[in-house]
C-alpha cells in the first residue's frame, strides 16, 4: 500500500489491446520487503509524524476556482534502535512534471523527491506514495526535466524545514493491517452527459472491477489505501469529519485493482474527463467512499 502499487486485471484487456503484451511482475516487492524488514526485524522502532503544509505547489484542475486544496505533504518518520530514520511520504500533486511527448518510462517528480530526500543527512531511506491526487495537478510554468526537478526540490526544502528533532519520537506501540471489501455498483462508460455503455460492454474491455479498502494503523497514524484516484477534497473533508478520532489518517491512491476515479458527488454530471470518462461506478461514490472511511476508523480507534 506504501508504494501505491497497481494489480492491473481490471485493465488487462484495454493495456493488452493498446500497451501490447506485459508483465504483472513488480519490483514493488522488494519496496514492501525493506519496509517492512524496517519496521517488523527491530525490537523498537520510534516513530513521529508531520503535517507539513506547501504553498503555490498544487492546484486543483478539475474546478479551478472554487475548488478545495489538499497543499500538505504527509510524512511518517519511523527510528530505529540503530538511529536510522525512515520517512514514508504522501502528497496529492498527480506526478505530470514532464510533457506528453516525452517517451521514456520516469518516475517524475515523486522519484527527484526520494532521491534527495534519502541525500539529507537526517533521513536513511524513503519512500513516496501518492497521496489523494484526483483533481490535483502541479502548478508549473511548463513541463521539462529541470522543472520536475525544481518542483522536487521545492517539496525536499519543505522536508529538511520540518526534519523532527530527537525528543520528539515516541515509541511505536501496535501496527494493525487490515482490508475491507466495498460493493461496487454495476460498472459503465458514460460517452456523454446522458448516454453510456451497457455493462457487459465495460467488463469485456476493461474486465471487472473490485472496491477494496486497505488500512495499515500505526498507533494514531493510519494509511489507507484506496484502489482509485482518490480525490484531495475529499481527503479535506475527511479531516474536517474525523477531528473527534484521535486517528490521524492518510489517504493513497492506486492501491490493489484501479476503478477510475472517486471524486466529490458535486461533480458527477460535469464536462470533464476525470468525472466523465474514468468515473465508473457513479454516482455517489464520493460519499459512500468517506462514510466508508469514516466508519472503519472509529471501528479502529
Amino acid at each position: 500500500m506504501i508504494a501505491s502499487t497497481i494489480a492491473l486485471p481490471c485493465l488487462s484487456n484495454f493495456l493488452i489491446v493498446f500497451a501490447g503484451l506485459y508483465s504483472t511482475k513488480s519490483s514493488n516487492i522488494d519496496i514492501f520487503k525493506d519496509f517492512f524488514a524496517h519496521i517488523f526485524k527491530l525490537s523498537k522502532v520510534d516513530y513521529t509524524y508531520r503535517t507539513i503544509p506547501t504553498s503555490g505547489l498544487v492546484g486543483n484542475r478539475l474546478n479551478k476556482v472554487n475548488g478545495g486544496i489538499d497543499s500538505n505533504l504527509r510524512v511518517l518518520f519511523l527510528r530505529n534502535e540503530s538511529k536510522k530514520v525512515m520517512a514514508l511520504i504522501t502528497y496529492a500533486a498527480h506526478a505530470t512534471c514532464l510533457p506528453r511527448k516525452l517517451n521514456m518510462i520516469s518516475a517524475d517528480y515523486p522519484g527527484a523527491l526520494i532521491k534527495g530526500v534519502n541525500k539529507l543527512d537526517e533521513i536513511d531511506f524513503a519512500i513516496f506514495s501518492a497521496g489523494a491526487v484526483a483533481s490535483h495537478e502541479p502548478l508549473l510554468p511548463d513541463f521539462s526535466t529541470e522543472i520536475k526537478n525544481n518542483y522536487a526540490n521545492n517539496l525536499i526544502n519543505c522536508i529538511k524545514n520540518n526534519i523532527p528533532v530527537k525528543d520528539s519520537f515516541k515509541p511505536l506501540k501496535s501496527v494493525l493491517y487490515y482490508q475491507i471489501s466495498l460493493p461496487l455498483r454495476t460498472p459503465h462508460l458514460k460517452v456523454g452527459r446522458y448516454i453510456r455503455l451497457r455493462p457487459f460492454i465495460f467488463e469485456w474491455i476493461l474486465g471487472k472491477g473490485v472496491g477494496k479498502l486497505s488500512f495499515l494503523k500505526m498507533d494514531d497514524v493510519c494509511f489507507i489505501g484506496t484502489p482509485c484516484d482518490f480525490s484531495g477534497e475529499l481527503m479535506l473533508e475527511i479531516e474536517k469529519e474525523n477531528k473527534a478520532n484521535s486517528i490521524t489518517p492518510i489517504i493513497t491512491s492506486f492501491n490493489g485493482e484501479y476503478i477510475g476515479y472517486i471524486t466529490s458527488d458535486k461533480y458527477y454530471y460535469w464536462d470533464a474527463h476525470e468525472v466523465r470518462d474514468v468515473n465508473w461506478f457513479g454516482p455517489y461514490n464520493g460519499k459512500y467512499f468517506k462514510e466508508s472511511i469514516l466508519e472503519s476508523l472509529l471501528k479502529i480507534e
